[in-house]
């Protein structure tokens, strides 16, 4: 397909050629500080509001009020809290270059919470409530999608900032973003040319953008004749990966095509570390399109380094304007900061608005709309817009820039070290085709792409795998199983408690690395017995004001601690900041142990196993050998007597708890080898926790043991053969079935209260 071919949107539309959206692309002139240089020679008389404003928003005669609507809690704050920052610093300059028509921008900051329900929402509140003239937000394509009737139905304007698959266009949408073809048949291309690959694996989290790049990238793939060998998909935040790091292992691609987003990143480079994949080697060769330079800083540097990344920007590109723009950035965030391909779109989001609402005379969205502004050459040149254009009008020449993350683990900012560029080719896409007329069948048979020796060692390998998850799941209910099963407390903020014990590791190997450095490798240890004390604490004091007083009132329990996770999520990110963060581990946690071609047993694993053993051990040993134990089992029995015989009920139920709390910020150590730590991150296993819990029997140890080893086991296997998402579903169906038969669960010690 010929651009010159390509439907014109309007007979006025000047579009750049190729040549100079080529340039104006690679060398990142559309993040020159526009509004500084325009400052002296741009000044716009402020127009009457009632020419301006025709349509009741908020505009004033000196301010005109905008939303900004991102994730700043959840999975996807790692990602999207530097187009966060962007838009504040966009906003900000435009403000200092005299505003947009004589007005200063005021936002209004709502937060998606990685929940695409609550985009919708926030979005409805944006437009209704607060009558903003204009929304900069979103980073997935479902929380686009939540959010679009709703654009519709109050006509409002979303300017996102962040890859785009190419299906829908909508008049209520600027997508700054690339279109998917843009970094897919460019990327795939350069690793068949270069590398010489062959066979891919093709992953992706589970939603719309990650589902559509990777049908476009199969339908490159076999139309070069190369081959898919596997594809797979997991939910936002899942930190479990060992299953298809094995299938890969199986597999043997020479190419991981992975479309991996939010805190997933965390867990999946470092597992894949773990598993024995370095990446530095290229056997096989990882290639990305969903990570940027600023979420190395959450990844961790070592984790990742060896892995490709096809994107439209990077900040280590070499001209005057990316310069100027990462100056800017870094002087009003911090020079610790990353700058990455998503942060720079979200850039350009107010620069577009401001430019679209004076060109057209008015903040009316429909006037906004109507006319689609045209760009001068005097503004293009300065580089704005230039991505707006590419993106909603079709394809051009884009050169995507192939960059080889090799970072140092000290590194602060990340930067690329060898860049490769793509050469410039013309894409045979645009928006207004349908990706969705793909169709492609699969082989549904279980076992059919195995023999023998692959199931064995299938098998062997989730095996482990699943030992991996039990080791969590245990050190996770033992507390909650102490805490439940035995004060009959429900514990919502159990996973709060976790979370304290991770950011508690977190901040101990910070410390370590500042101040002793020389002992480094020893930090961990003493990260776990602080976790353990910081949490028990924490427990103690919960215990007295709060829980002390609900004995006996389940529900009021779980609503207070319900409340009380809300209030702990609101201190930690308080405390911590939203984005979530990765911890370094000591080297000696890293790497592998191979036992077979296929087979390789992670030290981490092996470690939090370990950790499980001597946990579970002490618990056990302090509930039934302890003297304390026997306070303990005596109140479980009958409380009143108890206290007659002369135990202080108050004291066992204030250790009890405190102790139950304690093993969760253990866990919460354990937590930090496999996944991202964030203020939101512990809500995710509270479910899987009370499953393993009711099902092994509340007030039974054993059956905690017996249940998450069931659980944990069954889940790893299914997932190897089926979807995580199945794995889990038919997990669940299987727990509740045998809950109908044996409503007690496996195991239930027979008590009087």
């Amino acid at each position: 397909m010929n651009i010159r071919d390509l439907p014109q949107p309007h007979s006025n539309m000047k579009i750049p050629s190729p040549g100079r959206f080529h340039q104006a692309c690679l060398k990142a002139k559309l993040l020159a500080i526009a509004g500084l240089m325009m400052a002296a020679n741009t000044a716009i008389a402020a127009p009457a509001t009632s020419v301006v404003n025709t349509t009741g928003l908020a505009v004033t005669d000196n301010s005109v009020k905008v939303g900004i609507l991102h994730s700043s809690t959840g999975t996807m704050a790692i990602s999207e809290t530097g187009s966060i920052q962007a838009e504040k610093l966009a906003i900000e300059q435009i403000n200092a270059a005299g505003g947009v028509l004589g007005r200063k921008i005021e936002y209004v900051q709502e937060d998606g919470a990685s929940d695409w329900p609550t985009f919708a929402e926030k979005a409805r509140k944006l437009l209704v409530s607060d009558k903003v003239a204009a929304i900069f937000g979103g980073w997935t394509s479902a929380s686009r999608k939540a959010m679009l009737p709703v654009l519709e139905q109050y006509n409002g304007m979303l300017y996102y900032p962040t890859f785009y698959e190419g299906l829908e266009q909508s008049p209520n949408v600027i997508y700054t973003g690339q279109e998917a073809t843009q970094q897919i048949i460019s990327g795939i291309d350069w690793v068949v040319k270069n590398k010489h690959a062959k066979t891919f694996y093709l992953l992706g989290s589970d939603y719309i953008w990650p589902r559509t790049a990777n049908k476009i990238a199969r339908h490159h793939i076999e139309k070069l004749g190369l081959k898919v060998v596997g594809e797979d998909y997991y939910p936002l935040g899942n930190t479990q990966f060992n299953s298809v790091i094995n299938k890969i292992k199986l597999k043997k691609p020479d190419v991981i095509y992975a479309i991996v987003v939010g805190g997933s990143n965390v867990a999946f480079y470092k597992q894949l570390k773990a598993a024995g994949i370095d990446m530095t080697q290229e056997k096989p060769l990882l290639l990305t399109i969903s990570v940027t330079e600023d979420e190395i800083r959450g990844i961790g540097g070592e984790n990742i380094v060896g892995a490709y990344a096809s994107m439209k920007y990077f900040q280590s590109m070499d001209n005057p304007e990316n310069k100027s723009f990462v100056a800017a950035f870094k002087k009003r965030w911090g020079n610790d900061m990353v700058i990455g391909d998503v942060t720079q779109a979200a850039y350009l989001g107010p620069w577009l608005w401001k430019a679209a609402v004076e060109k057209a005379g008015s903040f009316d969205v429909d006037k906004i709309v109507r006319p689609r502004p045209v760009l001068s050459s005097k503004m293009r040149r300065k580089g704005m817009y230039a991505s707006m254009i590419t993106i909603i009008y079709g394809p051009k020449r884009l050169s995507v820039a192939l960059v080889r993350m090799a970072v140092r683990r000290d590194l602060s900012d990340a930067r690329t070290y060898r860049t490769e560029p793509i050469p410039e080719r013309l894409t045979d896409a645009s928006p207004h085709i349908a990706w969705g007329v793909f169709d492609f069948t699969e082989d549904t048979s279980m076992f059919s792409d195995y023999n023998f020796a692959d199931l064995a060692s299938i098998f062997v390998m989730q095996g482990f795998s699943g030992l991996s998850l039990f080791a969590v799941f245990v050190l996770m209910s033992l507390g909650l199983a102490i805490i439940f099963g035995q004060m009959g407390v429900i514990n919502m903020a159990h996973g709060e408690f976790m979370i304290l014990g991770a950011y508690v590791t977190w901040l101990t190997g910070k410390f370590f690395s500042a101040y002793l450095p020389s002992i480094f490798g020893i930090y961990f240890f003493v990260a776990i017995a602080l976790a353990f004390l910081c949490t028990a604490l924490l427990g103690t004091l919960v215990e007295k004001i709060l829980i002390r007083h609900l004995y006996k009132r389940p529900l009021d329990t779980l609503l207070a601690t319900w409340g009380l996770s809300l209030i702990l999520q609101q201190c930690y990110r308080s405390l911590f900041g939203p984005r979530e963060v990765g911890v370094d581990l000591p080297s000696w946690l890293m790497g592998s142990y191979q036992f077979a071609d296929n087979i390789d047993i992670p030290v981490n694993g092996v470690f939090v196993l370990l950790l499980t053993v001597v946990i579970t051990a002490f618990t056990a040993w302090l509930i039934y050998f302890s003297a304390w134990g026997i306070k303990v089992r005596a109140v479980v029995l009958n409380r009143q007597m108890a206290s007659a015989v002369g135990i202080n009920t108050a004291q066992v139920d204030s250790r009890t708890f405190a102790l139950g709390c304690g093993i969760a910020g253990i866990a919460g150590s354990a937590f930090t080898m496999i996944g991202s730590t964030g203020p939101t991150a512990g809500q995710q296993y509270i479910v899987d926790t009370f499953l393993v819990v009711v099902f092994g029997g509340a007030q039974s140890l054993l059956g905690t043991l017996a249940s998450a080893f069931a659980i944990s086991q069954s889940q790893s296997t299914l997932e190897f053969f089926l979807s995580g998402s199945m794995a889990k579903v038919i997990t669940l169906l299987i727990v509740v079935g045998i809950l109908l038969l044996r409503p007690q669960g496996l195991f239930a010690n027979r008590v009087r209260r």
